[in-house]
């Protein structure tokens, strides 16, 4: 129990770190239209941290901030852990894991301390043209350095290294699912296109916001795998010192020694795999599940699956921009893939197609499609979370793009919660 502790506490600063980021965007997006609002002129973004409204912001910034503190430390044990898992290149996905944490935390830093003291000053009643061009030239100096040079462009590059040459490493290791791996690719790529941003191509800001959350998604699924798959690792016991003149002895003992732990480990490895192989994918899921929707993904309603498709149907609100909900009826299927862990109703990846009818705002009475793909995460008996992306297209309007967070609890037919 002792050695399983570091394993344990990668993955829950992992999930920590990843829950943290991934709630304080979607509050940041809907109160400030978060990333968008860091486009904004320098008067802008001041009047939404003055005094009178800070309030609400500055503990989302600090959100932010303690989930990157969560990511320092947690690539700090996760190097210990590669160590157990023999993962190649650790060393180097160690040093790059790290400094893209550190580079988020001195971004959002200037969020939580310094932005909110330069709008006070700048809204002051007695501040004079030339007080707030001053305030203006330091905020511009601090957003153009901690925030896009080292925060947004720093810290996008260094995090998709990471993910990228973590992904390569762990397709190499037989420790880890090799799904992972691929799922780890695409979203790390998308992330260090980020960086195009600050050279004119525009379509970058988009790329780099959708790919940036599926890449949190990913690091919550890593520290799930390490927390579950601390129970296999055990070094390999160490061989006795033995003299010179007992040099063929050794080389047989230690022969027999590899034999066994290689019968050992390949018998463990099928024993582990035997319940996933021999039932079918099929059986992986409980066969039937009734689903109580009561955030946002899907919908407000309900769900039911039988095997690996569900149909829903309820309320969807969402925002396309801050501080307007539009809402939809919805209905649509599901199907549910890639099963993870080995209990009894697991978390999974799904995919969405949808129909919406727009209730209000512009979308009134129109009909819509949409996409939604993501991740469900099995968190306690029937209570479950879900992170995904939805692409929204109706008539007449632009492709939208939204993260999709959810929260359900689960009842299985036939099966004990």
């Amino acid at each position: 129990m002792k050695n399983q502790a570091p394993f344990r506490l990668t993955g829950a600063l992992l999930l920590a770190a990843g829950l943290l980021l991934i709630t304080c965007f979607e509050l940041l997006r809907q109160t400030l239209d978060y990333p968008n609002v860091l486009r904004e002129s320098s008067a802008r973004i001041l009047a939404l941290h003055a005094p009178a409204v800070v309030g609400a912001v500055q503990p989302l910034w600090y959100g932010m901030t303690l989930g990157s503190l969560c990511m320092v430390f947690g690539m700090l044990l996760l190097d210990y852990c590669l160590r157990h898992f023999r993962v190649p290149y650790r060393a180097l996905i160690t040093t790059v894991g790290l400094l893209a944490a550190l580079f988020n935390v001195f971004g959002y830093l200037r969020w939580v301390f310094l932005v909110p003291g330069l709008a006070a000053a700048y809204a002051a009643p007695t501040a004079t043209a030339a007080t707030r061009e001053a305030v203006v030239v330091v905020f511009n100096a601090f957003h153009l350095y901690l925030g896009f040079s080292v925060g947004e462009h720093l810290g996008f590059l260094f995090l998709g290294m990471w993910g990228l040459l973590l992904s390569v490493a762990l397709y190499r290791t037989a420790a880890f699912p090799r799904w992972l791996a691929w799922v780890g690719v695409p979203s790390s790529v998308g992330t260090i296109l980020g960086i195009l941003e600050g050279a004119g191509w525009a379509p970058a800001a988009q790329i780099v916001e959708i790919s940036a959350s599926l890449l949190i998604g990913w690091i919550m699924l890593l520290g799930i795998c390490v927390w579950r798959r601390r129970e296999g690792l055990i070094a390999p016991p160490e061989m006795p010192t033995l003299a010179p003149s007992h040099t063929a002895a050794h080389l047989a003992r230690k022969a027999a020694a590899l034999v066994v732990l290689g019968l050992l480990g390949a018998g463990g490895a099928q024993a582990q795999q035997a319940p996933e192989r021999q039932p079918g994918p099929a059986s992986r899921f409980a066969p039937r599940e009734i689903s109580v929707n009561g955030f946002r993904n899907p919908s407000l309603g309900l769900e039911y699956r039988y095997q690996h498709v569900s149909v829903h149907a309820g309320y969807y609100p969402t925002n396309f921009t801050s501080g307007r909900t539009t809402s939809f009826l919805k209905t649509g299927l599901t199907l549910w893939f890639l099963p993870v862990g080995r209990q009894a109703n697991p978390s999974s990846f799904y995919a969405s197609g949808s129909y919406l009818r727009g209730v209000d705002r512009e979308y009134e009475a129109k009909n819509g499609v949409a996409v939604d793909i993501g991740f469900r995460w099995m968190v306690w008996k029937g209570l479950n979370l879900r992170l995904g992306i939805i692409g929204l297209k109706a008539p007449g309007r632009d492709l939208e793009i939204n993260p999709t967070p959810g929260i359900s609890y689960s009842f299985f037919p036939g099966r004990q919660n």
